[in-house]
C-alpha cells in the first residue's frame, strides 16, 4: 500500500481506527494514533425545587452547618446572655 494523497491517508486512519490498530508502518511512514476524542455532553437541566406533592422551596434540608443564630450565640456564654 502507498501513501500519496491526503485522502489515502484518511482511509488509512479511518481503517485502522475501525481494526482497533493503534499504530502501523506502511511505505516508510510510521503512523501511531492516540485515543479517541470524546465530545463533551451537555450539563443536564438542575429540577426545580417546586415539583407537585414534592419539595418547595419551605423544606428545610438538614445540614452540618450552624444556623444564623447558633453563628450569632457562638461566642456568647451564659453569663453574657
Amino acid at each position: 500500500m502507498t501513501i500519496s494523497t491526503l485522502k489515502d491517508l484518511e482511509r488509512l486512519v479511518r481503517l485502522m481506527r475501525k481494526e482497533g490498530v493503534q499504530a502501523i508502518k506502511v511505505d516508510g511512514i510510521e503512523l501511531e494514533l492516540g485515543v479517541l476524542p470524546t465530545k463533551a455532553q451537555k450539563p443536564s437541566k438542575a429540577p426545580t425545587l417546586t415539583t407537585p406533592g414534592g419539595i418547595d422551596e419551605n423544606v428545610s434540608i438538614p445540614t452540618d452547618f450552624p444556623t444564623a443564630e447558633e453563628l450569632l450565640n457562638w461566642s456568647v456564654t451564659e453569663e453574657q446572655q
